[in-house]
């Protein structure tokens, strides 16, 4: 049975980041949710469903462009749910077929929308990245648009097992590998 650890956070607080570091000590299963979403786009059937909700003014080349359909949903809320309605439960189901099938004993599922995309069941332990406003701004450049449409700290807290602050340095990823050792170690 494997270990399903959930790496969240808000945009820019460094969790592809820390994937990426902890690849280089353990080896798991990375799961992008950013990576399922962008994917999903791709299908010809999450296509036509897009089409029809926004308009062909999302397509570029016969391709969903992300950018014109990022714009419509980040300045419209009810655009955003409805992308989202279309998209989550697809994702979801993608990450469980990939638990299902992952002959890794370690699990790593990477995204800002565990909970909002009903994933935090299929996780273990969930280890909350978190950032200085500050830091997350620096780093967030065209993202921002997207920060005021995520749910704020207090939310992302009371769904976390562990919380890390990341400050940037290399005491940040020992921190979490030393974490996810742990968590190894426990389940075994």
């Amino acid at each position: 049975m494997s270990l399903v650890i959930g790496l969240t956070g808000q945009v820019g607080v460094g969790k592809t980041f820390a994937a990426d570091n902890l690849s280089t000590y353990f080896d798991f299963e990375y799961i992008d949710l950013d990576k399922i979403g962008h994917l999903l786009l791709e299908k010809n059937e999450i296509k036509q469903k897009l089409i029809q909700e926004f308009g062909d003014s999302i397509l570029l080349n016969n391709k969903v462009n992300r950018k014109v359909l990022g714009d419509i949903v980040f300045s419209d809320t009810n655009k955003l749910l409805q992308l989202n309605l279309i998209v989550h439960p697809l994702i979801k189901r993608e990450v469980s077929l990939i638990i299902k099938s992952s002959p890794k004993a370690l699990i790593l599922i990477v995204g800002a929308l565990l909970e909002e995309i009903k994933l935090t069941s299929f996780c273990d332990n969930i280890i909350l990245i978190n950032a200085a406003p500050q830091q997350r701004d620096r780093i967030l450049g065209d993202k921002k648009k997207i920060k005021k449409y995520q749910r704020n700290i207090e939310y992302y807290k009371k769904n976390a097992d562990y919380i890390i602050l990341n400050n940037y340095s290399k005491e940040f990823i020992d921190k979490l590998v030393n974490l996810v050792e742990n968590l190894i170690r426990e389940q075994s």
